[in-house]
């Protein structure tokens, strides 16, 4: 017989092997941004959803607005917070859906060329709500 407590560790043990690192689709929803810095989410589809965080120093790199309704996609892992025994994607990049690695460029003819197409003001770097390049 297992305690809870061992199940869960063997569950935990089970989904981050198998996984690693994964690419997920989504639209955000219930975005929360505490003072701690870091942000959580639920990532949704129309079949299912799946809720992630993005600690501190990885949300301190994102250089767009992240709002709920937005579509991105994410690079994380699979994470089992045993003491609620749920699941969740701790993300590790994310980027707008459609925009390859266009946001990622620093050149400074990309850069030019995404503010042309995204009417964004010198220096900036980020897309007003609902705007997509």
């Amino acid at each position: 017989m297992l305690s809870v407590w061992q199940l869960t560790a063997q569950i935990k043990d089970l989904l981050e092997a198998s996984f690693g690192s994964v690419w997920v689709a989504g639209e955000i929803s219930n975005l929360a941004r505490p003072q701690s810095g870091h942000c959580y989410l639920t990532l949704k589809d129309d079949q299912a959803q799946i809720p992630c965080a993005m600690w501190r120093n990885t949300a301190a790199r994102v250089r767009f607005d992240l709002h709920d309704g937005l579509e991105v996609v994410c690079r994380g892992r699979i994470d089992v917070y045993a003491p609620r025994g749920s699941y969740q994607l701790i993300i590790e990049s994310i980027e707008p859906k459609g925009m390859g690695g266009a946001w990622r460029d620093d050149s400074p003819d990309n850069v030019q060329a995404v503010h042309r197409r995204c009417n964004l003001q010198k220096g900036s770097r980020r897309l007003s709500p609902g705007q997509t390049l």
